[in-house]
């Protein structure tokens, strides 16, 4: 089963409790970040934890926002994105100094969003090709509308798209290291 898979169960089987997670997915990322591109991680307010999103400092602020925002009786994040900055004095600085920047959405997941997590997790299931899409107005399954493996559009003010195919990414293997 892949980690995408399993992730994605974790998140069902609290929903399906009905309680929420936060969903944490780095957006982009460039220079010396420990979060890449698709790098996601499920928070859920009784502390359990799935994934990672680069690890560090960062991630242990992000992890502690997602709670509190899970604790909040009756508050919904509807998704938002928080800018880190992998310098020491930087706005938006992370904490961490290794001279990189990420951009990570936190999405909170409710009761209403199990229909969509339960079409992923059949698609990952049967290999289909489609994407899941987070903005800051939804969480939902789409057709793929890139050829890319991610696709993050951010326009004025908070307003974002963040789509990412599902399934196995084209993966190739060199097996053996000659001379020829």
């Amino acid at each position: 089963m892949s980690k995408e898979l399993e992730k994605l169960q974790f998140v069902h089987d609290f929903l399906e409790r009905t309680k929420s997670v936060t969903l944490l997915v780095v957006a982009e990322s460039s220079g010396s970040s420990p979060g890449r591109a698709g790098y996601k991680m499920a928070v859920a307010a009784d502390g359990d934890l799935f994934g990672s999103i680069g690890g560090g400092v960062m991630e242990v602020n992000l992890v502690e926002w997602s709670r509190a925002i899970l604790s909040e009786p009756g508050a919904v994040a509807t998704g938002f994105l928080v800018e880190q900055v992998h310098r020491r004095n930087a706005e938006n600085a992370s904490g961490m100094i290794c001279s990189g920047r990420q951009t990570v959405i936190l999405k909170q997941l409710t009761a209403e969003d199990l229909p969509t997590v339960e079409r992923i997790v059949a698609n990952l299931e049967s290999h289909s090709t489609a994407a899941f899409e987070i903005s800051n107005l939804g969480f939902q399954i789409v057709e793929r509308t890139s050829n890319s493996e991610q696709t993050f559009f951010k326009r004025d003010g908070e307003v974002f798209v963040y789509q990412e195919m599902l399934g196995q990414k084209d993966e190739l293997i060199i097996i053996g290291g000659g001379h020829c």
